[in-house]
Protein backbone atom coordinates (compact mmCIF):
# COMPACT_ATOMS: atom_id res chain seq x y z
CA UNK A 1 0.00 0.00 0.00
CA UNK A 2 2.74 2.49 1.05
CA UNK A 3 4.18 2.18 -2.57
CA UNK A 4 0.96 2.90 -4.22
CA UNK A 5 0.80 6.05 -2.31
CA UNK A 6 4.38 7.05 -3.42
CA UNK A 7 3.09 6.49 -7.32
CA UNK A 8 1.17 9.47 -6.83
CA UNK A 9 1.61 12.51 -7.72
CA UNK A 10 2.17 14.79 -4.94
CA UNK A 11 -1.28 17.26 -5.44
CA UNK A 12 -3.34 13.51 -5.40
CA UNK A 13 -6.28 14.14 -3.02
CA UNK A 14 -5.18 11.09 -1.23
CA UNK A 15 -1.52 11.31 -1.25
CA UNK A 16 -0.87 13.05 1.77
CA UNK A 17 -3.48 11.19 4.07
CA UNK A 18 -2.50 7.31 2.79
CA UNK A 19 1.01 8.45 3.68
CA UNK A 20 -0.21 9.75 7.09
CA UNK A 21 -1.63 6.42 7.59
CA UNK A 22 1.32 4.09 6.29
CA UNK A 23 3.40 6.07 9.11
CA UNK A 24 0.23 5.44 11.52
CA UNK A 25 0.59 1.73 10.64
CA UNK A 26 4.49 1.63 10.55
CA UNK A 27 4.11 3.36 13.84
CA UNK A 28 2.06 0.49 15.38
CA UNK A 29 3.94 -2.29 14.25
CA UNK A 30 7.11 -0.97 15.90
CA UNK A 31 4.91 -0.27 19.00
CA UNK A 32 4.50 -4.01 18.63
CA UNK A 33 7.25 -5.26 17.11
CA UNK A 34 10.20 -2.92 18.96
CA UNK A 35 11.49 -3.42 14.70
CA UNK A 36 13.86 -0.05 14.37
CA UNK A 37 13.26 -0.19 10.76
CA UNK A 38 9.25 0.41 11.28
CA UNK A 39 9.81 3.34 13.39
CA UNK A 40 12.18 4.87 10.43
CA UNK A 41 9.70 4.03 7.67
CA UNK A 42 7.32 5.65 10.03
CA UNK A 43 9.08 8.82 10.42
CA UNK A 44 9.58 8.50 6.21
CA UNK A 45 6.26 8.23 5.61
CA UNK A 46 5.20 11.12 7.84
CA UNK A 47 7.52 13.30 6.64
CA UNK A 48 6.18 12.64 2.67
CA UNK A 49 3.04 13.06 3.37
CA UNK A 50 3.92 16.00 5.28
CA UNK A 51 5.90 17.21 2.26
CA UNK A 52 2.52 17.03 0.07
CA UNK A 53 0.79 19.87 1.60
CA UNK A 54 0.89 23.65 1.30
CA UNK A 55 1.86 25.53 4.23
CA UNK A 56 -1.40 26.93 4.77
CA UNK A 57 -3.40 23.00 4.54
CA UNK A 58 -5.22 22.82 7.98
CA UNK A 59 -3.84 19.00 8.28
CA UNK A 60 -0.15 20.11 8.34
CA UNK A 61 -0.17 20.95 12.16
CA UNK A 62 -1.48 16.74 12.80
CA UNK A 63 1.02 15.63 10.05
CA UNK A 64 3.43 17.63 11.49
CA UNK A 65 2.86 16.23 15.35
CA UNK A 66 2.97 12.98 13.90
CA UNK A 67 6.32 13.55 13.04
CA UNK A 68 7.27 15.24 16.19
CA UNK A 69 5.58 11.81 17.95
CA UNK A 70 7.85 9.60 15.39
CA UNK A 71 11.26 11.05 16.05
CA UNK A 72 10.56 10.83 20.23
CA UNK A 73 9.62 7.07 19.95
CA UNK A 74 12.93 6.26 17.68
CA UNK A 75 15.08 8.77 20.43
CA UNK A 76 13.41 6.59 23.03
CA UNK A 77 14.36 3.69 21.27
CA UNK A 78 17.93 4.06 20.17
CA UNK A 79 18.75 7.53 22.33
CA UNK A 80 20.07 9.53 19.10
CA UNK A 81 19.74 12.95 20.68
CA UNK A 82 19.43 14.36 17.11
CA UNK A 83 15.58 12.72 16.74
CA UNK A 84 15.08 14.56 20.16
CA UNK A 85 16.11 17.26 19.11
CA UNK A 86 14.27 16.76 15.92
CA UNK A 87 10.86 15.99 17.54
CA UNK A 88 11.84 19.41 19.78
CA UNK A 89 11.91 22.09 16.77
CA UNK A 90 8.75 19.33 15.31
CA UNK A 91 6.31 20.30 18.14
CA UNK A 92 7.77 23.79 18.31
CA UNK A 93 6.00 24.58 15.03
CA UNK A 94 3.03 22.42 16.10
CA UNK A 95 2.49 24.13 19.07
CA UNK A 96 3.30 27.95 17.54
CA UNK A 97 0.29 27.53 15.61
CA UNK A 98 -3.56 27.02 16.24
CA UNK A 99 -3.80 23.45 16.46
CA UNK A 100 -6.44 20.81 16.75
CA UNK A 101 -5.29 18.90 19.47
CA UNK A 102 -3.16 21.53 21.30
CA UNK A 103 -3.52 20.16 24.58
CA UNK A 104 -1.66 16.68 23.23
CA UNK A 105 1.34 18.54 21.71
CA UNK A 106 2.20 20.70 24.50
CA UNK A 107 2.12 17.65 26.27
CA UNK A 108 4.53 16.07 24.04
CA UNK A 109 6.72 18.72 23.98
CA UNK A 110 7.17 19.02 27.63
CA UNK A 111 8.30 15.84 27.66
CA UNK A 112 10.70 16.04 24.93
CA UNK A 113 11.97 18.62 27.10
CA UNK A 114 11.96 16.63 30.13
CA UNK A 115 14.13 13.76 28.13
CA UNK A 116 16.90 16.42 26.92
CA UNK A 117 17.10 17.44 30.48
CA UNK A 118 17.72 14.04 31.49
CA UNK A 119 19.89 13.35 28.75
CA UNK A 120 21.81 16.91 29.06
CA UNK A 121 20.86 18.26 32.40
CA UNK A 122 20.35 21.73 31.11
CA UNK A 123 18.26 23.47 33.07
CA UNK A 124 15.98 25.43 30.95
CA UNK A 125 14.75 22.52 29.38
CA UNK A 126 13.33 21.76 32.46
CA UNK A 127 12.20 25.13 32.71
CA UNK A 128 10.48 24.51 29.08
CA UNK A 129 8.92 21.40 30.11
CA UNK A 130 7.39 23.17 33.08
Amino acid sequence: MYNAFLSESDDHPLKADGLNLCGDQFLEVFRNTGNDNDISQAITAYEQAAACLSPDDPRLGVFLHDIGIGYLERYDRLEWLNDLETAITTMKIVTADEHTDLPASLDNLGISFCRRFKRIGDLDDLSEAI
